[in-house]
């Protein structure tokens, strides 16, 4: 699998698996709960099938997949979304090589 290939596909079920967690309303502790038990299943997921590295400190999560990093100041899914954008940016940078 080309690396233009693979970034596109993890592109793509990033973006679905973040549209998939449940709704929250944090005011209600229940919703909240089940959207971070959603939110833990969802890295433990990414780290068994796409080998996703991720790290929660004081500062904020960073997580690393296929060669590119992406860190947030408001959480993990707000990494994941960040490394989506930065494998968008990727993504466009290798078709324009293409391209040529």
């Amino acid at each position: 699998m080309t690396k233009l290939t693979e970034l596109t596909r993890l592109a793509s079920l990033i973006g679905e698996k973040i549209s998939a967690l449940p709704k929250c309303d944090w005011r209600d502790e229940a919703a909240a709960r089940a959207y971070r038990a959603a939110e833990d299943a969802l890295l433990e997921e990414l780290e068994a099938s796409e080998g996703l590295r991720f790290r929660k400190g004081y500062d904020g999560a960073a997580i690393r997949i296929a060669g590119i990093s992406a860190s947030s100041t408001s959480g993990k899914i707000g990494a994941l979304q960040n490394w989506r954008r930065g494998a968008e940016k990727r993504i466009a940078a290798l078709q324009a090589v293409r391209r040529g």
